[in-house]
């Protein structure tokens, strides 16, 4: 059964990031820009959106709209999508 060790360990070791926020201690995760399609109409548009990997009890204080600094940018927290890819990790949704 995998720890909040073992992801923390491997949050560092794929090229993790430390997420830094004025109400909320400092955090690791991986850093990804998802793909995001987006339907509109008979239009269909695709972007990336930011998004953070990380252990779920890192963030359970985290609210929406909440702003986190990664490499010196600020991004907003637009949802959470917990146990997402697995038990014990989080994906946070992030917008500019």
């Amino acid at each position: 059964m995998e720890t909040d060790a073992d992801r923390l360990a491997s949050i560092r070791a794929g090229g993790g990031v430390p997420v830094l926020s004025a109400e909320h201690p400092t955090f690791w995760s991986i850093f990804d820009r998802q793909y995001s399609g987006v339907s509109m109409g008979d239009i269909d548009v695709e972007s990336r959106s930011p998004a953070l990997t990380c252990r779920s009890s890192d963030i359970e204080e985290l609210t929406k709209d909440q702003v986190l600094t990664v490499g010196g940018i600020d991004y907003r927290v637009l949802r959470a999508e917990p146990d997402t890819p697995a038990p014990g990790w989080t994906t946070l949704v992030l917008r500019l």
